[in-house]
């Protein structure tokens, strides 16, 4: 502070010394009277000018004493928070889910088929052209899609992140239609570390992971389409490989099913009673292109075993039950895309595949069956959507006997869906199922007309 006060003592004297030069130029002849006088205001101004530098000074003084102060307080506070931080680190619990986050939709269904199929409000395959099924026509309304989900935000785990979901709609089998029952399609955890996770519960199958956009709830399955949810536990991995390419690779535990996928047959089943889980693998490979979207392809399988008794007490004989899978995703253009899956294997009808047949009994035999699907969809803006595909799911007929009879099911589909807002669509699909039988003595075919509102939230 005292460097202050000369340095405005050496700047009075030096405005001192210019007002008497500028005075002595202007006026050179000048008395003493008045050059006196003129000193002595001056010296007058200077002190002045001095005591009000002290007083600065000391008012300064003061806030620095009092800033000193209020830093021994914050020094004092941060202390006590870091002993507090120390503390709950110690003696906390580790903090509960995050937040739940609902989804879902409702979704209105009218639906109209020129002959009976294997479903009523979903269809996979006709029923065969006989005296007991032809040209019985069918119409319906049914709001039993309509979904409910929560997304479930957890806690970190050691530099992972959790997270969990369950997922509902209402098409478990169901006496009367106004009166359905919940179905569970998703219920799992999953920890994720930067490039590989661990999920544990029930979701889709790591194999043929993909599905059509089609607004039949069978969304191909039995046509097609291979796969379903399972309880499992899923290791996950994604890597960067040849520079802007993703690999991903999925290696899974998954609960086999021994009936049919769309069947009611009994908890404690063939799958369950081999007494080993099924294996699933696939491998990815995603790279960008040009039109913004990725461009993907995949391959996948599954082996599992079927232990199919002969008395309740008895081991009975063991089937085999396998895949080989492939899938892609190709964006042509900025509008258009064409997507897919091809699947071969045996012992199908838990995934969806042989027309929902897996063992002949009748037989003693596996079914093998092979089968694809594929659908090229135009997406011009945000608010229309066309779509085009077909599948087919064809059993080896020299597996096939009287009471497994399902010889060849095709399926072609047109449809469009219009977003009215960020929430609502409708939407509209016209299908041609063609089903093949041997031993029946007549085939199946059915027209169906779909119509949709859906309200996401």
């Amino acid at each position: 502070m005292r460097i202050a006060g000369i340095f405005a003592c050496a700047l009075a004297a030096f405005l001192l010394c210019g007002t008497v030069f500028a005075q002595e130029t202007a006026a050179p002849a000048a008395s003493d009277a008045e050059m006196k006088a003129q000193l002595e205001k001056a010296s007058a101004d200077l002190g002045a000018a001095m005591r009000r530098i002290e007083e600065l000074e000391a008012k300064v003084g003061a806030v620095c004493i009092q800033m000193d102060a209020a830093n021994k307080d914050v020094s004092s506070l941060s202390g006590q928070m870091k002993t507090l931080e120390d503390q709950s680190r110690v003696t906390s619990a580790p903090p509960v889910a995050g937040c739940l986050t609902p989804y879902g939709y409702i979704k209105f269904d009218m639906i109209y088929d020129d002959t009976r199929s294997s479903g009523t409000d979903y269809t996979a395959f006709a029923l065969p052209d006989t005296a007991k099924y032809g040209n019985d026509k069918y119409f319906s309304m049914t709001a039993r899609q309509t979904r409910f989900g929560v997304n479930i935000a957890g806690p970190d785990v050691e530099g992972a992140t959790s997270s969990g979901k369950i997922e509902i709609d209402f098409y478990a089998p169901a006496s009367v239609e106004n009166k359905p029952e919940l179905m569970l399609r998703q219920a799992y955890w999953q920890l994720a570390y930067p490039n590989w996770s661990i999920l544990a519960g029930q979701t889709w199958e790591v194999m043929s992971p993909l599905a059509p956009n089609s607004i039949n709830y069978a969304y191909l399955a039995l046509q097609g389409n291979a796969g379903y949810r399972k309880p499992m536990l899923r290791y996950e991995r994604k890597d960067a490989v040849w520079g802007d390419k993703t690999l991903q690779t999925d290696l899974a535990l998954v609960r086999g099913i021994g009936s049919s996928t769309f069947s009611t047959a009994s908890l404690d089943d063939q799958a369950s009673d081999a007494a080993w889980p099924v294996i699933e693998a696939r491998a990815g490979l995603s790279f960008p292109t040009s039109v913004g979207r990725p461009m993907a392809f995949g391959i996948s399988g599954h082996i599992g075993q079927e232990e199919y008794d002969e008395t309740d007490l008895a081991s009975g004989p063991e089937y085999m039950t396998y895949s080989g899978n492939l899938d892609w995703v190709v964006p042509i253009s900025k509008a258009f895309d064409f997507t897919g899956e091809f699947f071969v294997g045996r012992n199908m009808d838990a995934y969806t595949g042989g027309i929902g047949q897996g063992v002949n009994t009748d037989l003693g035999k596996p079914i093998d069956a092979i089968g694809g699907w594929g659908q090229l969809a135009y997406h011009p803006d945000a608010k229309w959507y066309f779509s085009v595909g077909a599948g087919i799911d064809d059993p080896d007929n020299a597996d096939l006997s009287a009471n497994f009879n399902r010889a060849c099911n095709a399926v072609y589909f047109a449809n469009t869906m219009y977003n009215i807002n960020a929430r609502t669509r409708v939407g509209v699909e016209v299908s041609f199922q063609d089903t093949q039988y041997v031993y029946v003595g007549a085939d199946g075919d059915n027209v169906r007309v779909q119509g949709s509102l859906q309200y996401n939230f």
